[in-house]
């Protein structure tokens, strides 16, 4: 992916890509970089310009880059309640992305504004690994605001996040899951 992204004739949908794989692949500092010096205002909105759009906004959401993800939010938040789609390719709902990149930018009261539909949206959709990942991120955005309610709730979504994942071998939740666990644990201590 890395490679095909670097060629001469790439294009920037694959550099969103590249950056999302370097991620998962725990090469954050190479994610990061290409995520900073991609002219992310720039991308021609064409038919895949929103599913590049949300990949950047994962990148940029779990590297916790300020500057970008506000940036994101200021252009993904006219398409929330739909879902990021680019051919027969659907990715989960605009508002899972704009969660997350509240998340990151500490508006929590916004990262609960997105994620609830973001589950309604997803749960309609018939998606439930996809409604699994955004109780994950909401569970997340309510650890990182940390009331007594809130870890209480986290834990909840949690539960059934888990329970979604492991009934359907979603590895991807589970290990989100384990972060966001991981996190509350360190507060409940």
């Amino acid at each position: 992916m890395v490679q095909f992204a670097d060629g001469p004739d790439s294009a920037w949908g694959w550099r969103a890509a590249a950056a999302r794989v370097l991620l998962d692949n725990g090469r954050e500092d190479k994610a990061r970089a290409r995520a900073l010096a991609e002219d992310i205002g720039s991308v021609p909105r064409d038919p895949i310009w929103l599913v590049s759009m949300f990949i950047w906004a994962q990148v940029c959401a779990r590297l916790g880059a300020g500057d970008r993800a506000e940036e994101l939010y200021g252009l993904l938040a006219p398409y929330a309640g739909q879902l990021a789609v680019a051919g027969q390719l659907v990715y989960e709902s605009v508002d899972w992305a704009l969660g997350e990149l509240s998340t990151s930018l500490e508006r929590y009261e916004d990262a609960e504004r997105h994620f609830a539909p973001a589950v309604e949206i997803e749960a309609r959709l018939g998606a439930p690994l996809s409604v699994a990942r955004s109780r994950v991120g909401w569970a997340r955005a309510l650890v990182a605001r940390g009331g007594p309610q809130d870890l209480d709730r986290a834990k909840q979504m949690l539960e059934q996040a888990e329970e979604t994942a492991e009934r359907l071998d979603g590895g991807l939740v589970m290990r989100e899951a384990a972060q966001c666990r991981a996190a509350l644990a360190a507060i409940s201590a």
